[in-house]
This record gives structure tokens, C-alpha cells and sequence, in this order.
């Protein structure tokens, strides 16, 4: 497999761009193609650059959509959950159709309790019930 080293190159160099063009038009094709190669860990990586604080510009909704929908589908919940929160933490609304993907994910990694929580607090207008849900529970991830 190829790795992302002239990708990550790519988007390094637009991060220091002086005009600091957004990564976005490079990234979040990118990011659908490993998705849909089944790469989860290097789609997760890709989310984690652009959630950078050095980033000239963060995921948008699509791309973070992308992102937890696709890490989702490929049953990698502890990334899509990474994904979740940075989300959350922009203040970006989920969908109906992302609340079911993620409940549908954790339901299926056998975090049955966690999928019920992370519904109801996906649904809440106040997105930092939902930043702590899911940072807890990023913290007590067991592989």
C-alpha cells in the first residue's frame, strides 16, 4: 500500500502557504478515496491533520460528515468518535442520518449503553454535554 507521505507533504506546504489557502478542496477528496479504499487509519489521520490548531482551516460540515460517516461504515467507532467531537467542539449540528450511523456503530462494536448516551446527547441543541460524553468515553476506550 502507498503510504500518505506526499499527501500529508502537499498539505504541509499549503499550511505554510503566506496566503494560507484552505486544505479542504485537497483534503476532502482524499479523505472520501481512503474511506472508500477501507483505509480507516489513514482517513483518521487525514481528520487529525486538518483538526490541527496549526490548520489554515478546519473540516467543514461535509468533510467532517464524510469523515464520521465513512470511519463509521468501516466499524472504526474510537476514530469516528475522535471525529465526532472535534465536530461538536466546532459547534457543527449532526444530522439524523450521522446520529444513526454512530448508534449504529457503537451498537455494533457492543457499547450498547454508550450508543443510547451518545444518541440522546447528539440530539441536544447544547453541544458540550456532548463534547464531555464523547471524551469520556474516548478516555475509557478499550481496544
Amino acid at each position: 500500500m502507498p503510504t500518505l507521505t506526499p499527501a500529508f507533504a502537499l498539505l504541509t506546504v499549503i499550511r505554510h502557504h503566506p496566503l494560507r489557502p484552505s486544505p479542504l478542496p485537497l483534503a476532502t477528496p482524499l479523505l472520501g478515496h481512503l474511506l472508500s479504499r477501507r483505509r480507516a487509519r489513514e482517513a483518521a489521520s487525514v481528520v487529525r491533520w486538518l483538526c490541527r490548531p496549526d490548520s489554515p482551516q478546519r473540516p467543514d460540515s461535509a468533510t467532517f460528515a464524510v469523515a464520521v460517516a465513512g470511519l463509521c461504515r468501516l466499524e472504526d467507532p474510537r476514530n469516528a468518535l475522535a471525529a465526532l467531537r472535534e465536530m461538536a467542539m466546532d459547534g457543527i449540528r449532526i444530522s439524523a442520518k450521522l446520529r444513526e450511523s454512530v448508534r449504529d456503530a457503537m451498537l455494533q462494536d457492543a457499547r450498547i449503553e454508550e450508543a443510547w448516551a451518545l444518541e440522546a446527547a447528539m440530539k441536544q441543541p447544547d453541544a458540550g454535554k456532548l463534547v464531555e460524553l464523547v471524551q469520556k468515553l474516548l478516555e475509557e476506550w478499550e481496544d
